[in-house]
């Protein structure tokens, strides 16, 4: 700094002030104030807005006490480097100043030169002692707002320095990890369990820090020398943590670990089940086309994922069979617009053999754009060719077979027919009432199931059966042998609903037996009658209903369980459906057949 810039306080305890240090000083460039030490001059500084950088004491103008108690005042209010001027400096009064701090003592019989050489040594020694404090409230500020980090951490973390000691940690890392402040981090950590346990017992002898490397929680090298923030997962008591290594400067690094034991564990499960499963995996971005696969997408195809790359959607479109194309692409579509919660399709592609690899492609949109379309989209493909060949294998056999029964089924109707025109030749042939009534009930029968027989044949499902559609038909058929008199009313009401076949054949022959007996017996000597029949599905049954308005069946005789072979068939039949069939007369008969479905 330049002495006309360097303003200096010379106090003197006498009056009137000794003249000749302030011309000496003012001689050399330096602005003076010339003060007496008393408490309204030193009021006075304290509130004056001229700059004042340094303090000399003229121990010549008062007492040694007197000097001592100003210095004191002046350097604790003011805050400046202080010399110290007298004709005499013994080493009693070097000694009595020692809590002061001063920054020189000068013999005013040295001459003005000593006196300006120790101003400006003192000035420097001043500003380099200011420098150091900023520096080191710098520094305080920084620990104690890295300290503030450290604590705000969600997890257990250190300032490590260079040397790998611990300078600091939070209380998590404390808690969890038992670790001290002081000492070498891979010791410190959790008792040394983070170094490779074939080089704990030689770094714990020597006390040393083992490289990079042979402690498996410290990449501190890379980090300081890089500057540039470090991660790794390390695992150590069947934990898993992720480490980072953070610089914050060239000889201090910020260390923190997250136990990522549960999401790693996830990830290998995840890993193991595709594994495990021989599933491909793809991640596409939809809006750039870059597409990651994995090694099995490329061996279905016969390749290795080296021989692919680079890979993108374009790898996906030159496997892809051209007529699979537009199917894969409708799927894409309706899973983009919302439609489809996910995207699913069967495709081909093509293997290096030349074959054709039967593929179901399912992926999900995981990332939107901020205006709504597709950006991240993830998903697997699966190896269905073999399953593919063994259900195009299982619909050939299955055609023969269905054209084997169908074969069948239409040989069975034409010997059923054959058979019930046989039966009605004999009926016209015989005389006998008795007899032709018992080939009219064959008749019946056998009308019962070639009619179930036509429907099996017009039908595409074997298994399953229209109970409205065959019970109308059946009716037909069955009044079509017993001539229905002009006086007899039908009311026919079947819900539509599906059966088993193996239902389906018992229940026509109830209701074969139970409409014809009606249509025998019911209305002799009547002029007028109504016949009612109800079929209807109540949750897991079936319930039929045939109801007449005729004489009624002899109630002593279902009492006495007596009843005609018809009905002893339709109780049979009743067990064989696991249901049951009731009899009620009440101005007719009705018949109540129940059975589940």
């Amino acid at each position: 700094m330049e002495r006309k810039r360097i303003t200096i306080l010379l106090v003197q305890n006498s009056a009137p002030p000794i003249e000749g240090e302030k011309q000496q000083l003012e001689s050399y460039g330096y602005r003076v104030l010339q003060v007496q030490g008393n408490e309204k001059t030193l009021h006075t500084l304290a509130e004056s807005s001229e700059p004042v950088h340094l303090i000399i004491i003229d121990m010549d103008s008062c007492s040694e006490a007197q000097g001592i108690e100003l210095a004191e005042r002046l350097v604790s209010s003011l805050s400046l480097p202080l010399i110290w001027i007298s004709s005499h400096v013994d080493k009693d009064f070097v000694a009595k100043t020692e809590h002061i701090e001063a920054y020189g003592f000068v013999d005013k019989q040295s001459g003005i030169a000593v006196l300006d050489a120790a101003i400006q040594v003192a000035l420097k020694l001043f500003h380099a002692k200011l420098k150091e404090m900023r520096i080191e409230q710098e520094l305080l500020d920084r620990n104690q707002n890295l300290q503030k980090l450290l604590e705000s951490l969600p997890y257990p973390g250190w300032l490590i320095d260079r040397d790998k000691n611990i300078v600091s940690q939070n209380k998590k890392a404390e808690e969890l990890f038992h670790s001290q402040s002081g000492k070498l981090c891979w010791a410190a950590i959790h008792d040394g369990k983070w170094l490779k346990p074939a080089q704990y017992s030689e770094y714990k002898e020597t006390g040393t820090c083992p490289p990079d490397g042979a402690c498996r929680f410290c990449r501190a090298a890379e980090a300081l020398e890089n500057q540039k923030p470090v991660t790794d997962i390390v695992e150590m008591d069947r934990h898993f943590y992720k480490v980072w290594w953070i610089p914050i400067s060239k000889d201090l690094f910020l260390d923190f670990v997250e136990d990522v034991t549960d999401l790693k564990r996830a990830e290998l499960r995840l890993a193991n089940i595709i594994e495990g499963t021989q599933t491909a995996t793809w991640e596409w971005n939809v809006q750039t086309g870059e597409t990651i696969l994995n090694e099995r997408w490329a061996e279905m195809v016969g390749y290795t994922l080296d021989e692919l790359a680079p890979t993108s959607i374009d790898t996906w479109n030159n496997f892809l069979h051209p007529e699979d194309r537009d199917k894969s692409e409708r799927a894409l579509d309706k899973h983009f617009s919302g439609e489809l919660p996910y995207y699913e399709a069967e495709v081909r592609l093509r293997h290096k053999n030349g074959s054709w690899v039967w593929i179901l492609d399912r992926g999900k949109v995981t990332e939107w754009t901020s205006d709504g379309k597709p950006l991240i989209m993830m998903g697997t493909h699966q190896d269905i060719t073999h399953l593919k060949n063994i259900s195009e294998k299982l619909q050939k056999e299955l055609l023969v077979k269905e054209t084997l029964l169908r074969e069948v089924h239409h040989r069975v109707k034409n010997n059923l027919a054959t058979l019930e025109t046989l039966l009605s030749f004999q009926a016209e042939g015989t005389d006998n009432p008795e007899v032709r009534q018992g080939l009219q009930n064959a008749i019946a029968r056998t009308a019962s199931m070639q009619t179930l027989y036509e429907k099996l044949l017009v039908t595409d499902n074997y298994s399953e059966i229209s109970v409205k559609n065959y019970l109308e038909d059946l009716a037909d058929s069955i009044l079509s042998v017993f001539v229905l008199p002009h006086y007899i009313t039908i009311e026919i009401e079947i819900a539509d609903f599906l059966l088993n076949s193996k239902k389906i054949v018992p229940l026509g022959l109830i209701f074969n037996e139970l409409l014809t007996n009606v249509l025998k017996y019911a209305f002799a000597g009547f002029e007028k009658g109504k016949i009612t029949i109800n079929m209807e599905k109540q949750e897991a049954a079936a319930i039929l209903r045939i109801k007449d308005t005729g004489i009624g069946i002899d109630e002593q005789i279902l009492k006495n369980g007596s009843a005609g072979f018809g009905l002893t068939i339709v109780k049979m039949l009743a067990e064989e459906l696991k249901g049951t069939f009731t009899v009620k007369v009440d101005r007719g008969t009705e018949s109540i057949l129940r059975f589940p479905i």
